[in-house]
């Protein structure tokens, strides 16, 4: 890729508040340093960065600046804590607490799956919060044993301390068949994060996410549904899910939207906007079809604009730059020949993480400065 400065052009009559460049400043293969593709990240600041294992499930503590690993919190650090956690998690339930704990470690089951397991990572507000899923054993009818997981958020310090375990409830109350999943999840404050919600059995185009408050349980479950452009079920006859993200736009509104539609959702008003200028047509998209390149990564705001990363079509990403409401598109350039999968950007500098090619396995943070 070219790491000449990119200036991001107004549309003619616009003018934007501020001319946007990019410089690409460097490149740290990940793949090479973990020995998988299979990681996921968070930038915390200009020189740290949290890197989830995948496939070991370890956590480490990511030094940008010198390129190496400063702490590990392996997936063993929560397993060692099985106990612990599972009273925690199940203190209202005493006796299927005490059948579990007295039980466990006899049973075959729990040889070959994880009692824990670690479902991501994300780094708001100086905290580290780590999704987790907890296995427990269920008795049913004539002591048969069937296995179900307990779910949980670890809040940790920037050093990977321990700080608190907030135990999730199960299912939005009041609410027939809506449950919380940590398939998806994005934190909008401090202690509240939205959430997946699965139905039972299946996807459905009703409402799929909730705001959540892990310091008291409260959920708000978000009016934001499938469209009718984004089929339930693939081709293998599976439901479909479709990835989401919620955040807070330059005026601090709570704002959603799907990765694979180009509209963006108001929590507050319960509407929804059409992205302009993106050259999709909502009424033909198609999502697995013509479309199935479109891909938005990460909206932000920067200064007075908001920006969108993502993809218009196959091996080209953009950033986007728009108006704070989201009303007119300014400028928007082609930034990198691929797919960036996420961006994070810690005061004028912008990381890119590049997860899929079409070239091949790849695990890559790319820098830019952003002026």
């Amino acid at each position: 890729m070219s790491k000449d400065i990119y200036k991001f052009k107004s549309f003619a009559g616009v003018h934007p508040p501020e001319i946007l460049s990019l410089t690409q400043t460097d490149t740290i293969d990940l793949k090479g340093r973990f020995g998988t593709k299979k990681l996921s990240v968070d930038v915390m600041d200009e020189s740290k960065m949290l890197v989830h294992n995948n496939y070991t499930n370890d956590i480490s503590l990511f030094d940008i600046r010198d390129k190496k690993v400063m702490k590990v919190l392996p997936l063993s650090y929560f397993t060692n804590k099985y106990d612990s956690l599972l009273t925690l998690l199940l203190s209202d339930k005493p006796d299927e607490l005490a059948y579990n704990l007295a039980n466990y470690k006899s049973n075959d089951f729990y040889k070959t799956f994880p009692l824990c397991k670690i479902k991501n990572i994300n780094y708001f507000n100086e905290w580290i919060y780590i999704g987790i899923s907890v296995s427990y054993m269920v008795r049913g009818a004539n002591d048969h044993i069937i296995y179900d997981g307990l779910q949980a958020f670890v809040k940790m310090d920037s050093g990977l301390n321990l700080q608190y375990v907030y135990g999730l409830i199960d299912s939005v109350p009041n609410v027939n068949g809506k449950y919380i999943s940590l398939m998806g999840y994005s934190f909008t404050g401090e202690d509240t994060v939205a959430v997946s919600l699965s139905c039972a059995g299946d996807r459905k185009q009703d409402s799929v996410a909730a705001l959540y408050s892990l310091k008291t349980n409260e959920i708000k479950v978000i009016e934001m549904s499938y469209d009718p452009f984004m089929p339930l079920k693939g081709p293998n006859g599976y439901y479909n899910y479709y990835r989401f993200d919620v955040w807070k736009d330059s005026k601090q509104a709570i704002k959603a939207n799907f990765r694979r539609s180009p509209y963006i959702f108001d929590v507050a008003t319960k509407t929804k906007t059409l992205l302009p200028g993106l050259g999709i047509d909502a009424k033909t998209i198609e999502p697995e079809g013509k479309d199935k390149f479109f891909w938005i990564s990460k909206i932000f705001p920067y200064a007075n604009s908001m920006l969108v990363l993502g993809n218009l079509k196959q091996n080209e990403a953009v950033l986007l730059q728009y108006d704070p409401d989201f009303k007119t598109l300014l400028s928007k350039k082609k930034i990198y020949d691929g797919y960036l999968s996420d961006i994070f950007l810690v005061n004028t500098t912008l990381f890119a993480f590049e997860n899929y090619s079409e070239k091949g396995d790849v695990a890559v943070l790319h820098t830019y400065k952003l002026k």
